[in-house]
């Protein structure tokens, strides 16, 4: 008799320190054919383990924002700008996770904290938000477009943008209860987003809803780092490089919900701090030093 793969539930509550760690982290699996790049943010246990808390990534929405063919699709990713998503990703969290599957990757992740974590929920409510009302826009359109006259035609058409746009739902992210110890993941929509208001989350909704050559997923993974990092400059742009298809410099695996070893965490960059002009300055010596030991010893960590 075979033995049955044993799966996980990586999305039950956990508790998270008041004085934990968080970091964020911009990857890929590993290999010329997996271009495709996730955005994760976590927390650092005592044990220096890292919980994943959020993971996402942009995909197409297969011409579903902008009603396009097959070709158009690709001729606007190409030439011009298709329609896009932000996703869960469900490596890592799931209600199924199976223990026996491991994927390489690499990446970059810098050390982050508690307020950033909830800023940067407060900007995927605000995307969740918009993708929600895309989607209600399509299905009125659908409805005028195609005569859809009986409750059961729009319930119909209904299922089968959800399934193409929302194919396991809206986003979903570990958030903190009433006892702000204990998370639990739940849909977005359900965050309390006081620090993060519509105008400063306006260009990542932009820039995440669409797909071009000059705004692959990559490009929007880069963006979201810099809405936690607060990067007004280019500090992430010497380890993140913008081509969808070059790796990153460190290695790790991904299996059972948790990452097959400890991360290489950069610190925050230096223009995230408020230090004076002299500080600033011996800080930025030293973080460049910190990237290029990354870039030297490339893949060696």
């Amino acid at each position: 008799m075979l033995n049955e793969t044993k799966r996980l539930d990586t999305t039950a509550k956990i508790t998270i320190s008041p004085e934990a760690r968080f970091y964020c982290l911009i990857g890929k699996k590993e290999g010329v054919m997996e271009p495709h790049t996730f955005f994760h943010m976590g927390a650092i246990d005592e044990k220096d383990v890292a919980i994943p808390l959020l993971e996402i990534g942009k995909v197409g929405d297969l011409g579903t924002h902008k009603q396009e063919g097959t070709c158009d699709i690709l001729c606007n990713a190409l030439f011009n700008e298709t329609g896009a998503i932000i996703r869960n990703e469900h490596h890592l969290l799931r209600k199924d996770c199976q223990t026996d599957l491991s994927f390489n990757v690499n990446y970059v992740a810098f050390e982050t904290t508690r307020a950033q974590y909830l800023y940067f929920l407060g900007v995927l409510k605000h995307i969740n938000q918009q993708q929600l009302e895309l989607f209600d826009y399509v299905v009125d359109s659908a409805i005028v477009a195609h005569s859809l006259n009986t409750q059961e035609q729009v319930s119909a058409y209904e299922t089968k943008i959800a399934h193409a746009i929302f194919p396991a739902g809206e986003l979903k992210a570990y958030q903190p209860t009433v006892n702000t110890n204990i998370f639990e993941y739940l849909p977005v929509s359900k965050c309390s987003d006081s620090n993060t208001s519509l105008n400063q989350a306006t260009q990542s909704i932009e820039q995440a809803l669409a797909l071009s050559y000059a705004n692959t997923c990559r490009h929007t993974g880069i963006d979201f780092l810099k809405q936690v990092l607060i990067d007004k400059q280019q500090a992430v742009s010497k380890l993140v490089p913008s081509q969808y298809f070059m790796p990153f410099a460190c290695h790790n695996t991904m299996k059972a919900g948790r990452y097959g070893s400890p991360l290489y965490l950069l610190p925050l960059p230096p223009n995230g701090l408020e230090l004076a002009a002299n500080e600033q300055a011996i800080m930025q010596t030293l973080y460049q030093r910190m990237e290029g030991l990354l870039q030297h010893h490339f893949f060696s960590i």
